[in-house]
């Protein structure tokens, strides 16, 4: 079944490009014209680098349901699989700026309103144990991109709040964050799909989320 619109997130090194990528392939081998973004990219059809300047503005949740109805419209042209913005490029500014959980409870209640008009698929990667897989990412696996992603996050409010208890602040800011997301998925009503990923950076098997998709 071809969604209008599926959704692929987790966290990073999880395998949400390569297997968002491989999904629009299917798309397109299937003769159906697809839109898809890297998460970052500048270019992005709706969440680019001028709405990833906002993210510390108060407005910003209402700039990611702007952006969200924008998503919608488009899917009434053609299909699209977007990776890393469900929660990525959204939810985590927010969490990363102390927004409080009732405020984001009540956008992600607005983001699913407005998204359930196009029937989405919600595709999470989940590793299995995520301590193991955040602390292997932050000290082997792709270090330097884990070094620009850690000193990010430890510059934000919660990761600065985090640091000066004297924890290991860049892992223990992943794992409340992943808790954050489940806690949003396990309210989320759209079809969606939780993958269980290995270790190693991009640890999902591309073939598995295509698999799950084609038999969702």
């Amino acid at each position: 079944m071809l969604r209008t619109l599926v959704l692929l997130d987790g966290m990073p090194g999880s395998g949400k490009t390569t297997s968002s990528r491989a999904l629009a392939e299917r798309y397109r081998d299937a003769g159906s014209e697809v839109g898809w973004a890297l998460e970052e990219d500048r270019e992005h059809p709706f969440f680019g680098q001028e709405f990833r300047r906002s993210h510390r503005s108060p407005g910003f949740p209402d700039r990611c349901l702007d952006d969200w109805r924008q998503v919608t419209s488009a899917c009434a042209e053609h299909p699209w699989v977007l990776e890393g913005v469900t929660f990525q490029s959204t939810v985590r500014f927010m969490f990363e700026q102390d927004v409080p959980e009732r405020e984001i409870d009540a956008y992600w209640d607005d983001f699913l309103t407005i998204v359930r008009a196009v029937d989405p698929l919600l595709v999470y990667l989940r590793p299995g144990d995520l301590r193991s897989f955040i602390s292997e990412h932050t000290t082997t696996v792709r270090s330097d991109v884990w070094d620009k992603i850690s000193k990010h996050v430890m510059s934000t409010p919660a990761g600065r709040r985090l640091n000066a208890r004297g924890i290991d602040a860049p892992v223990e800011f992943w794992v409340r964050y992943s808790e954050r997301c489940e806690q949003l998925i396990d309210r989320c009503d759209l079809a969606k799909l939780v993958l269980d990923v290995g270790p190693g950076w991009a640890g999902v098997d591309e073939s598995i989320a295509l698999r799950a998709v084609a038999d969702e």
